[in-house]
C-alpha cells in the first residue's frame, strides 16, 4: 500500500496546472452581470486541467481502474458544460443544472454503492429538509 506521501510526490506536480488555472480563476474577476465566452473559458480552466490529468493518469492504469477514471471524466465533462450553461444562467439555467445531474451521477457510479447504507442517506436526507426549511 503507497502512503499519502507517495501519492502526493507522484501526483503533486502534475496537478501543477490545475492549481494555476484555479489561481487564475480567482485573480481575474469576472463580473457576473456580463456573460462573456472569455469568462465561460476561464470558469472552466480548472476544469479542463482536470480532464487533462484524469485522462492522462486513467490512460496508464490497470483495465480495472479505467473504468473509474472514464466515469470522473464523463463526469468533469459534464460539469464543465454546466458551468458554461450557469455563464448564461438566465437562458441556459435549466440545461446546467441537466448537466450536472449528470455529471454527479457519473461520479456516484464511479465511487460506487458499496456499501450502500441507507440509514446514512435517510440521515443526510433528514439533515438537508431541515436545513433548507
Amino acid at each position: 500500500m503507497t502512503s499519502a506521501t507517495e501519492v502526493v510526490k507522484s501526483a503533486g506536480p502534475k496537478l501543477v496546472p490545475f492549481f494555476k488555472t484555479v489561481a487564475i480563476y480567482f485573480v481575474i474577476f469576472m463580473p457576473h452581470d456580463q456573460p462573456s465566452i472569455v469568462g465561460a473559458i476561464i470558469k472552466i480552466l480548472p476544469i479542463i486541467s482536470l480532464m487533462i490529468f484524469v485522462y492522462l493518469y486513467g490512460r496508464d492504469q490497470a483495465d480495472e481502474y479505467k473504468w473509474f477514471s472514464r466515469r470522473i471524466l464523463t463526469g468533469l465533462i459534464f460539469s464543465s458544460i454546466g458551468d458554461v450553461c450557469l455563464v448564461w444562467s438566465k437562458d441556459y439555467f435549466q440545461f446546467g443544472m441537466v448537466s450536472f445531474a449528470i455529471g454527479h451521477i457519473n461520479y456516484i457510479t464511479a465511487f460506487g454503492f458499496k456499501p450502500l447504507v441507507f440509514r446514512v442517506g435517510l440521515v443526510g436526507y433528514i439533515l438537508t429538509l431541515i436545513c433548507k426549511y
